[in-house]
């Protein structure tokens, strides 16, 4: 996704992710951007950011449900290692 802005615009810099991670903390987790068909999952693990981007047409509880799926499944992942 190297030409997806909304990727860029998330982590287009060295102290994006610094910032997001400052920004995420204490906020309800996951959080969800969508840029046309461009969406990006963001949340906390171990004080670590973890981003998930996808493409595809969802609308806002489409989007919300998805969120929530892909959250218990890294939780579920990262509880297996």
């Amino acid at each position: 996704m190297a030409h997806c802005s909304l990727a860029k615009s998330l982590v287009g810099d060295e102290e994006a992710i610094v910032r997001m991670a400052s920004a995420l903390e204490g906020q309800i987790l996951p959080q969800v951007w969508a840029q046309g068909e461009d969406i990006a999952y963001a949340t906390l693990r171990n004080a670590k950011v973890v981003l998930m981007f996808e493409r595809a047409k969802r609308d806002v509880t489409a989007l919300y449900l998805r969120s929530k799926d892909l959250e218990e499944a890294l939780r579920e992942d990262l509880n297996a290692v």
